[in-house]
């Protein structure tokens, strides 16, 4: 019974604790796992350590940059660049079918990975009234693909509240959603195929 009670406790005692990940060879995680056993680990780091695990990398879900598209008005890509967002034509190449996006708009595009499928997502961005900065989202087949996968899911959220609800349906050449936002704001876009999913976070945020 008091084994119970104690494991209870650890597991509350784990759920509200902190996860660090360090990266070693196996024998430094050998090493590290001695020491936890004697005792000497949480010493040794000066925190309580409730427990020691090991997880390959490939289970890491790396958290995906925040974008500044408030430097996008100012020309300043560097960051977009960074994180891939790329123009419309190194994306598409010469395969680019002119998607109905503002000529005089800032655009971006990101060719995004899925399994086996590759799709393109493209912002193009732009002020409007009230402050307000509108935003058209796009996603387009790549290469040589016509139409993007049946299915394929385009989610927008605030915060934690849902914004926009997508599917591509049977045969679809692109979808397409303008939404607006003022200067502060932040969203996130989830673009997902079945398992697979590309997590993009932005931020209009002013710049000096």
């Amino acid at each position: 019974m008091n084994n119970e009670l104690d494991k209870n406790q650890q597991q509350e005692e784990m759920s509200s604790s902190t996860l660090f990940v360090f990266k070693g060879s196996q024998e430094d995680f050998y090493r590290m796992m001695n020491l936890f056993e004697a005792g000497e680990l949480s010493e040794l780091l000066g925190i309580e350590v409730l427990d020691v695990g090991a997880i390959v990398e490939s289970q890491l879900v790396a958290q995906p940059k925040v974008i500044n598209l408030s430097q996008w008005f100012q020309n300043n890509f560097v960051e977009a660049i960074q994180e891939a967002w790329l123009t419309l034509e190194e994306v598409f190449g010469k395969s680019i079918r002119n998607p109905a996006f503002r000529s005089q708009a800032v655009k971006r595009a990101k060719s995004i990975q899925l399994g086996d499928r590759t799709v393109a997502l493209i912002l193009d961005i732009a002020t409007a009234e009230n402050q307000e900065i509108s935003t058209i989202l796009g996603v387009y087949p790549i290469g040589s693909q016509t139409y993007l996968p049946e299915n394929l899911k385009l989610d927008v959220y605030e915060s934690e509240e849902t914004l926009v609800e997508l599917q591509a349906p049977l045969q679809s050449e692109g979808m397409i959603q303008e939404l607006f936002f003022l200067p502060g704001e932040a969203f996130r876009i989830e673009v997902s195929l079945g398992d697979f999913k590309q997590i993009e976070n932005f931020l209009l945020f002013p710049t000096r």
